[in-house]
C-alpha cells in the first residue's frame, strides 16, 4: 500500500458529514497520476503510544458501517482505490497513458446513495469531470468507485495546468480552458438511475 512512486497528492475530500477539524476518519486522496486513495489517520492511541486501542483489526472482506472500506488504521498508507487513466491516449508510451491529476475531489452521503465527483487536469490532457454513484448509503468508496453503471464522464474543452473544482452547498464549478463548467448535485433525487451530480449543468463561457 501507498502511493505510487513519483506521485503525490492534489486534492483532498473530507469526511464533512462525520468528521471535524480536530477529528476525521476517513478521507479520499487525488493523486497527481489521476489515482484515488483512501486514507484513514491514525487513532488517538496510535498516535500517543504507537499502538492501537481497537481489541482486534477487521479481516478482509470486514466493513465499517461509517463507510464500508476495510480498516487502514493499523497500517496508515493509502489504499488505492481507483485509477482515472486517460484511455482516450493512443500512445504506447506508458506517461502518456496517464491520467490528468485529480484537481478536485468531493464525496456526499445522499438519502438514496453515496455519490463522489472529482475532475481530473493536467498540461496536454483534456479536462474532465467524473461521477460516481451506489444507491446505498453505507456503501463502501470501494463500492461507489467499482459501480459503472451511475458512473458518469463529462470531457471539457481545452486544457489548463489546474482545473480546480469548488464546491458551495449543493453546487460545484470547475475552472476550465474555456470558462467556468458548473452544476449541483441533486439531494432530493428520487431516481438512482438518474445522473446525480448534473443537475442542470452548464458552461459560464469566457469572452
Amino acid at each position: 500500500a501507498g502511493l505510487t512512486v513519483g506521485s503525490y497528492v492534489t486534492a483532498v475530500a473530507w469526511d464533512r458529514e462525520r468528521g471535524t477539524e480536530v477529528a476525521s476518519k476517513r478521507v479520499l486522496l487525488g493523486t497527481s497520476r489521476g489515482e484515488i486513495y483512501e486514507y484513514t489517520f491514525p487513532t488517538t492511541a496510535t498516535t500517543q503510544h504507537g499502538t492501537s486501542s481497537h481489541t482486534q483489526p477487521q479481516q478482509d472482506g470486514e466493513h465499517d458501517n461509517s463507510l464500508g472500506a476495510k480498516d487502514s488504521s493499523f497500517v496508515n498508507l493509502p489504499i488505492l482505490l481507483h485509477k482515472l487513466s486517460d484511455s482516450s491516449s493512443s500512445s504506447s508510451n506508458h506517461d502518456d497513458s496517464v491520467g490528468g491529476a485529480v484537481t478536485g475531489l468531493y464525496f456526499e452521503r445522499l438519502r438514496t446513495g453515496m455519490v463522489v465527483i472529482c475532475a481530473t487536469s493536467g498540461r496536454n490532457k483534456r479536462t474532465r469531470f467524473h461521477s460516481f454513484y451506489s444507491p446505498q448509503h453505507n456503501s463502501s468508496f470501494t463500492t461507489v468507485l467499482a459501480d459503472q453503471q451511475y458512473a458518469s464522464l463529462m470531457e471539457l474543452p481545452g486544457s489548463v495546468d489546474f482545473a480546480n473544482m469548488v464546491m458551495v452547498n449543493d453546487v460545484f464549478a470547475l475552472r476550465t480552458a474555456v470558462g467556468i463548467y458548473y452544476g449541483r448535485i441533486d439531494r432530493s433525487l428520487t431516481n438512482a438511475a438518474s445522473t446525480v451530480a448534473a443537475g442542470g449543468s452548464s458552461m459560464i463561457v469566457d469572452a
